[in-house]
């Protein structure tokens, strides 16, 4: 039984989820996998496509993906959810940890390349994208981690980070440019030096909108019709910059799976 796990957070996307698991299934490897989609839960907000999320699981058989729907919470933004997702993989027995956001659409040598990484060197963990100058040393953007480095972030899920993230850092870490969310207490307690970037990127981040990104365009219609206008869009360059109003790190794609 495989011992690689690989975690897709989702809150409001259930079209760019589908995307994402279409990718997921076509990467080499994804078999050999346990996915885990975590359903983010806001207390007082009702959990919007529940019943659409469920179907768009069920579209991929090939994948072994468990469906965890989390207990809505009170803490701001995803990094509740993401860090306790962590969490809960670091007591597995997985050897690998990927972190596949709903936006983020993998390549087909995604797990090969991370593999192969791991295999060359004693890293804290690999990263699927492109560095750029905006990334510091880490952006939590189709990444693996070898499960025991996760410990490394454990004493920081607590209610004390949850509540206040920018408060916690500036209390327990030294001063920096970078922002506090989740990635941004990675950047913190990671090994800069110990990271590993691939020359060309075997993920895409491709998330133009969403729960806190308000002024970009969000797809309209069924279900199947969001899938499509996402397809679309992020096939179109002139139609992404005109969708994507306040997020520019999104470029198009244009190797989607069919």
């Amino acid at each position: 039984m495989t011992k690689d796990i690989v975690i897709v957070p989702t809150y409001d996307r259930p079209e760019m989820l589908w995307l994402c698991l279409e990718h997921l299934t076509a990467s080499r490897g994804s078999g050999e996998v346990r996915v885990k989609v975590y359903v983010d839960a806001h207390e007082g907000l009702v959990l919007p496509y529940r019943e659409e999320i469920a179907r768009v699981v069920k579209k991929f058989p090939k994948l072994r993906t468990e469906l965890i729907y989390r207990q809505p919470h009170s803490f701001h933004g995803n990094s509740f959810n993401v860090l306790m997702a962590y969490k809960e993989a670091y007591e597995s027995d997985a050897r690998y940890v990927f972190m596949v956001e709903d936006d983020i659409l993998v390549q087909p040598d995604f797990f090969e390349w991370h593999r192969t990484q791991h295999a060359q060197a004693d890293l804290d963990c690999s990263v699927g994208v492109e560095k750029r100058p905006e990334h510091a040393h880490y952006a939590s953007l189709g990444v693996c981690f070898r499960r025991q480095v996760i410990a490394k972030v454990l004493p920081h899920c607590r209610p004390g980070y949850f509540g206040n993230m920018t408060s916690y850092c500036r209390s327990q870490f030294k001063p920096s440019k970078w922002h506090c969310e989740q990635d941004g207490v990675w950047c913190r307690v990671l090994d800069p030096n110990s990271i590993a970037w691939p020359t060309t990127p075997v993920a895409h981040h491709v998330g133009w909108y969403g729960y806190h990104r308000q002024k970009s365009v969000r797809p309209k219609g069924t279900l199947e019709e969001r899938y499509q206008q996402v397809r679309g869009v992020l096939q179109n360059p002139a139609l992404l910059s005109a969708w994507s109003r306040d997020f520019v790190d999104v470029t198009p794609v244009q190797d989607l799976c069919n």
